[in-house]
């Protein structure tokens, strides 16, 4: 429904202003101590934050926008991503400030793990706008060498990824929720790719010495089916995946398990936790865990010539 009432953001700024100037005043009418309490001023009427010597760290932080999001808890984690996209959103529609310029700042003041992700899983995927990412990460990398360049993607588009990795991306993490072709696109109903495209952007990555991680999509009773298991190992030990990451997937149980009837790989389930053990025992090198790794946390080198990692115990089928 269309309202009538909803106006241009500058218009909606100008209406604060005038009612902030209307708080001034009843701060006013209240007396110094209240109005000193609202707003500090530093001539006439304009209202100026008050700065405490707790924040002076702010004013060290380079660049001309600056905004700090404080999240303590996971709920509070995924809020203040939301908050940051509307944020980048505001200010390039409202200030012509492009995304690039708000992540160098980022980039040159936090800490080691700094990272710039393109993609987080609910936006859509950003690989359809690979040229658009490509050319920030040019223009990030001309301005800085800091932090890592991360994108979260379904892979689909093998071309993109390589102008990326031309660019300077240098971390990665593929969703998928089997490492079985016809499991795969029963459930993602790929539009113009395939599950080899996705193994050929992962063989790709492996290639770039890009930081690879897995977004696994778990669903009890098929992610831990022992064939997918043994699918899922496969692809790890082919491509020397560092890092998986597991999340539930979130849908209607009977509907997931109607459309992986019959399909994926067979064989009884062994429990998420089960298949877990089984990925780390026979993939010592894999990071199991849901955070990404910055530039210093990564461990081996990603670029490792050794492109298989023998099982140690032989090939898994039957074992489970």
């Amino acid at each position: 429904m269309q309202r009538s009432d909803v106006r241009s953001p500058f218009a909606r700024r100008s209406f604060l202003s005038r009612f902030g100037g209307g708080l001034v005043a009843a701060g006013t009418a209240l007396g110094a101590s209240a109005s000193t309490a609202l707003a500090h001023g530093t001539s006439g009427d304009a209202w100026q934050a008050m700065r405490h010597a707790e924040d002076e760290w702010f004013d060290k932080i380079p660049g001309k926008h600056r905004t700090f999001l404080d999240a303590v808890s996971a709920r509070g984690v995924g809020e203040a991503l939301h908050f940051a996209s509307n944020i980048i959103t505001t200010s390039k529609s409202g200030y012509g400030l492009e995304s690039n310029e708000v992540a160098i700042a980022h980039l040159e003041s936090a800490g080691p793990r700094a990272m710039v992700s393109f993609g987080q899983g609910c936006e859509g995927e950003p690989l359809t706008r690979w040229r658009v990412i490509a050319e920030a990460i040019r223009r990030i990398r001309a301005r800085t060498d800091r932090g890592s360049l991360h994108i979260n993607t379904n892979a689909s588009l093998t071309a993109g990824l390589a102008a990326l990795y031309d660019a300077g991306l240098d971390s990665i993490r593929v969703s998928l929720n089997s490492a079985v072709a016809d499991l795969y696109e029963a459930y993602y109903q790929p539009d113009r790719y395939g599950w080899s495209d996705v193994e050929a952007s992962i063989a790709l990555s492996r290639q770039r010495g890009a930081y690879l991680a897995l977004n696994l999509l778990t669903f009890p009773g098929v992610t831990d089916r022992e064939g997918e298991v043994e699918a899922l190992l496969s692809l790890v030990r082919r491509h020397r995946v560092a890092q998986l990451q597991t999340r539930s997937l979130c849908i209607d149980p009977l509907q997931y398990l109607e459309v992986a009837r019959d399909r994926g790989a067979g064989a009884r389930p062994m429990g998420i936790a089960r298949m877990l053990r089984v990925l780390r025992e026979e993939a010592p090198w894999l990071r199991v865990g849901n955070f990404a790794r910055g530039l210093g946390e990564r461990g081996e080198p990603a670029g490792s010539p050794r492109s298989v990692e023998p099982s140690p115990r032989g090939r898994p089928e039957g074992r489970f």
